[in-house]
């Protein structure tokens, strides 16, 4: 993997307008790439950052300002370790991110002396094709990732946070909820961090998957003379991708519609791609009947009376 980092000295103070962009592009892939910018306004907004007020040191203001705005804009993906020394602004990507991002094509207008420096990379690393899945402990609850590396991960993180602080396998496993956005960071027994968060199936950064609960199927079933037909709908399904059944055993997508069906009381099942399967009967009835019922309102009850003879018959 590419390791790269751009040192922003800032030689003086910015005035409005007068801004900074950096650009970052993956080298195995020429159409992935970004531009951040951050232009100086006296207020803040997303790419914008603030003029400081002058310290003793000159460039020390901006450059506060300019790794504040940037934290705030371009941080929270976990991508980058932002540091500031006076008036001088570090930012790299972390080593061990899977894609092999770079800094490249640095602009200001500000006087900032700007400086990509491109590393070898660590021996520690993703492997190909390092990311698969396999059914959890509690499927319909968590999902759990298998991670790859060249070396063992002795530590592994969720969102940050210690998950397995003596881990044995290559590849890890982790087991995380579902609800919850998560990334990972694995550790080597020397103090190497690899970071992985970005989601194939949804495009943005942090793994989620929503429950998959009955509660949230419903059944349609549609009458005709040839048989009756049945779909199913499922809602909150963030990243999940169904089938679905009626015999437990031969799966077709969730947009299947069943043909055909008999009379009588059949299960359907729903599962996702992490082993999760929820059920739910429904009930086919004759084609132009109805369950019976019987209704009495309570504006007009039944009313029964003494009964009268009438040529030796009784009537109401």
């Amino acid at each position: 993997m590419a390791a790269s980092k751009i040192v922003i000295t800032f030689t003086r103070e910015f005035v409005i307008l007068e801004h900074v962009e950096i650009r970052r592009k993956d080298i195995n892939d020429p159409l992935s790439f970004g531009v951040m910018k951050e232009t100086a306004q006296p207020f803040r907004s997303t790419g914008s950052m603030l003029i400081g007020t002058p310290t003793a040191n000159v460039g020390e203001a901006t450059a506060t300002e300019f790794r504040r705005a940037f934290t705030i804009d371009y941080g929270g993906y976990g991508l980058y370790d932002i540091t500031q020394n006076i008036n001088v602004v570090t930012i790299q990507f972390r080593a061990g991110l899977p894609v092999d991002w770079i800094f490249y094509g640095e602009v200001n207008t500000g006087d900032a002396t700007m400086v990509v420096t491109n590393t070898v990379p660590q021996t520690f690393a993703w492997v190909a094709n390092f990311e698969t899945f396999s059914q959890a402990t509690e499927p319909c609850n968590k999902v759990k990732i298998n991670l790859e590396t060249t070396e063992l991960a002795t530590k592994l993180y969720l969102n940050g946070f210690l998950y397995d602080n003596s881990n044995t396998s290559n590849p890890a496993e982790i087991e995380f909820l579902r609800g919850i956005p998560y990334w990972f960071t694995l550790e080597n027994a020397v103090g190497d961090k690899l970071y992985w968060g970005w989601n194939g199936i949804s495009g943005s950064w942090g793994y989620y998957y929503d429950f998959l609960a009955a509660s949230n199927l419903t059944i349609a079933v549609v009458q005709s003379l040839v048989g009756a037909t049945v779909t199913v709908n499922v809602v909150n399904t963030k990243n999940l991708v169904l089938e679905v059944s009626i015999d437990g055993s031969n799966w077709f997508p969730i947009t299947h519609a069943f043909t055909g069906q008999e009379l009588g009381t059949t299960t359907l099942y729903v599962r996702d791609q992490f082993g999760c399967i929820i059920q739910k009967e429904y009930i086919v009835n004759d084609f132009g009947t109805r369950l019976p019922y019987l209704q009495i309102s309570d504006a007009n009850s039944i009313g029964f009376k003494e009964s009268v003879e009438w040529n030796g018959t009784n009537y109401i």
